[in-house]
């Protein structure tokens, strides 16, 4: 009799431990600041938290049952089939892309995508960062070819510096200092 009391009140503690995590876990996912979503294995959208909605547009009961491959423009669906699978791999899988938010504007996504098991039932639970800005700044570095000169400010005012370079490839820089404007 003692011991089937200690096994149900070692029950009834996991019980209540799988009840915490799991509330945990659900507000986790609901306050995450990137997109993530919970995708059946038929590729349907289970669940979205907060930032999709946000950042796509959709009410919960427009994105919940959405196929993930509308999510992208048109014109970007040849890659999804491979990137699909290799998201279901056990190791996961991680991209960037673009996605159509509802209005029809577009936005560079890295997707990090994985298989999970939930309830005995398989999904993908992808975490979604829109990396719209760095793709931006990468355009813009990218736009100072060969030649291209970035010229500092504060050698000729004695200002604080207020940006930096990063090279990309090798380049060819000349050291000029301060006094040799004097």
């Amino acid at each position: 009799r003692g011991q089937r009391s200690d096994i149900e009140g070692y029950g009834k503690e996991q019980e209540h431990t799988r009840n915490v995590l799991s509330r945990h876990y659900q507000r986790m996912f609901r306050a995450a600041r990137d997109i993530a979503l919970l995708v059946r294995e038929d590729g349907t959208i289970a669940d979205a938290n907060d930032a999709a909605l946000a950042s796509y547009g959709y009410s919960a009961a427009e994105i919940i049952g959405r196929h993930v491959r509308d999510l992208r423009p048109p014109n970007m669906t040849g890659p999804f089939e491979e990137q699909w699978r290799l998201a279901g791999l056990e190791s996961g899988y991680q991209f960037e892309t673009v996605h159509r938010r509802k209005d029809g504007s577009t936005f560079s996504v890295e997707v990090a995508s994985a298989p999970i098991e939930v309830d005995g039932r398989k999904y993908r639970q992808s975490f979604i960062r829109d990396i719209s800005q760095r793709k931006a700044l990468e355009r813009e570095v990218a736009r100072l070819g060969p030649a291209s000169v970035f010229g500092e400010m504060s050698l000729l005012t004695g200002a604080p510096r207020s940006a930096s370079v990063v090279a990309v490839t090798d380049v060819e820089c000349f050291r000029l200092e301060k006094s040799a404007f004097q």
